[in-house]
């Protein structure tokens, strides 16, 4: 089993049911693959916590997968991919534009997306819109990749 991790982007950190809802859909697409959300944070959108967090479960928690929810917008607080990129050691910059390509065939809006895959240390770090359909739609498109990117680990595909 994989084990995976949450940040969750809201003001003031604090629980919303949009996002609970597209929590509930990464669970539920990510059970199948033979992961599992082991920790879920609701997080302020600032940057320096953000780097603290992504810093914090990749290089001493080890997570398999770290997957953020929103701040990928155009908007001046949505800062995710930015303190995602200063982070990763390895850029994956077509599992991203496989997930934008995936998700602008249902909409266009999905071209303002802006984020982020690639791996720091061990771990698979995903950058995932806020809602629901988003969510969906990138682990249906980056879930066949799971295979070939964990393929030293022990999972169900091996």
């Amino acid at each position: 089993m994989l084990n995976a991790c949450v940040l969750m982007f809201v003001p003031n950190a604090q629980s919303n049911e949009f996002l609970e809802r597209s929590l509930a859909a990464l669970e539920a697409a990510l059970s199948p693959m033979g992961a599992e959300l082991t920790e879920r944070k609701w997080i302020p959108e600032e940057s320096a916590i953000l780097k603290k967090e992504i810093r914090v479960a990749c290089d001493q928690r080890g997570f398999d997968m770290l997957f953020t929810l929103g701040g990928l917008g155009i908007s001046l607080r949505d800062r995710v991919p930015e303190c995602t990129a200063e982070l990763l050691e390895r850029d994956m910059p077509g599992v991203a534009e496989l997930i934008r390509l995936s998700a602008m065939q249902k909409s266009r809006l999905a071209a303002l997306s802006r984020g982020k895959v690639g791996m720091r240390n061990a771990t698979l770090i995903i950058n995932l819109g806020s809602g629901e359909a988003a969510v969906l739609e990138a682990i249906a498109a980056v879930g066949p990749l799971f295979p070939y990117i964990f393929e030293g680990k022990a999972n169900p595909w091996v």
